[in-house]
């Protein structure tokens, strides 16, 4: 089972089914099973200060951060069992609600190690 939780703010216009029809497409095609994503679609203020905060840049845009939990030493245990990969943020304003299922898609490969240079 995959398990795909997405939180966003009610005023942003997300198509929360599609972003996650998306990543689990990904996940599987990259063989991955009994898995837990965390979403969370946020404004550029709070993408902002989530890179300030943890990539030390405060002068790009960024239109998506991942952070996979398979990076660190110990393995998230949640109680359904299944792997805890990491959470994706995705920033709404960057694409204007636009193309989030891509970058969603983009971040998912992130996850599961797939990086680009």
């Amino acid at each position: 089972m995959i398990k795909v939780d997405i939180q966003y703010p009610d005023e942003f216009e997300v198509d929360a089914s599609e972003i996650e029809s998306s990543m689990v497409k990904v996940l599987t095609e990259n063989g991955e099973d009994d898995v837990y994503v965390s979403v969370a679609v946020v404004d550029g203020e709070e993408m902002k200060r989530l890179v300030r905060d943890y990539y030390v840049e405060d002068n790009e845009e960024h239109p998506v951060l991942s952070f996979p939990t398979r990076e660190v030493d110990e393995k998230f245990a949640r109680p359904d069992g299944l792997e805890d990969l990491g959470e994706i943020i995705l920033n709404n304003d960057y694409s204007e609600g636009h193309d989030l299922v891509g970058w969603a898609e983009h971040g998912t490969l992130h996850l599961v190690g797939i990086h680009h240079d």
